[in-house]
């Protein structure tokens, strides 16, 4: 009975909204922290995907509780801004929402942009349903190259544009939402107020640009894939049971190209 009195209170509400956006962003900079394994290599990548993989009931609780994390944050922050809209015609309403800044006002907007951005993320790096032939790689020792499977997906054009329009929607709303979850937390009160909402942002631009590294590192050619020799396609060829797509081949030969170029 407290448990739903407090989802449906307007403090409770935000309460759960900050304690679950805070959790996600602390998500973030641990995924960020995965991701820039790339440039330890295709081994240190391909070996870290393993290792996420190892425990299957560890790898599907840690996907159902950040699963929850994110109903909670989006239920909540949906109700509020039903309840804010209500409220609108009220006199302290307006003059809060007036106060507010462009990046608030645009929460729900950029909360939609990063939902979406997620949901494409998870469709074509964990599906494998955006590029099937990138994701169904692997390497000499038979593991998912996912070093190979990154780096064939951002040489497409479109593909990193999505990423960097998605990436861009996330570092508007998480440069408010740290700083506001922080507040509504009572984390940023007395003293601690400027200084924490000069922290807030370089949090957001920390992340954004640990995510950012990844697909412009490998659209300007400073991460790429070594062409395999002809032992090495064979053995790729026969743990994977198919040959090398016409996409993986052109990336590869690419990627040669430019080491070429470099002698």
């Amino acid at each position: 009975m407290k448990l739903i009195k407090l989802l449906d209170s307007t403090v409770g509400q935000k309460v759960i909204a900050a304690a679950t956006g805070l959790s996600l962003a602390g998500f973030l900079l641990v995924h960020m922290g995965g991701n820039l394994q790339i440039f330890a290599g295709a081994d240190a990548l391909n070996q870290y995907a393993v290792l996420l993989k190892s425990s299957a009931a560890i790898l599907w609780t840690a996907r159902l509780g950040l699963l929850s994390l994110i109903v909670l944050h989006i239920v909540m922050t949906v109700r509020q801004s039903i309840r804010n809209r209500s409220q609108r015609d009220r006199r302290y309403a307006k003059t809060n929402f007036q106060r507010t800044t462009r990046a608030s006002r645009s929460m729900m907007l950029t909360g939609l942009l990063v939902l979406a951005f997620v949901i494409f993320h998870l469709l074509h790096f964990t599906g494998g349903l955006i590029l099937p032939d990138a994701y169904r790689q692997t390497d000499a020792e038979g593991r998912h190259d996912v070093y190979a499977m990154v780096v064939v997906s951002f040489s497409n054009p479109l593909i990193v544009l999505i990423y960097l329009v998605g990436i861009l929607g996330m570092s508007v709303h998480l440069k408010h939402a740290i700083s506001s979850a922080l507040q509504t937390l009572g984390l940023a009160k007395g003293g601690h107020q400027s200084a924490l909402r000069k922290v807030s942002p370089v949090i957001a631009a920390v992340i954004i640009v640990g995510f950012l590294a990844v697909p412009l590192s490998v659209t300007t050619g400073l991460v790429t894939v070594d062409e395999p020799s002809a032992g090495d396609a064979a053995a790729v060829e026969s743990s994977s049971g198919r040959s090398l797509s016409s996409d993986e081949l052109s990336v590869t030969t690419a990627a040669q190209t430019k080491k070429d170029d470099r002698r």
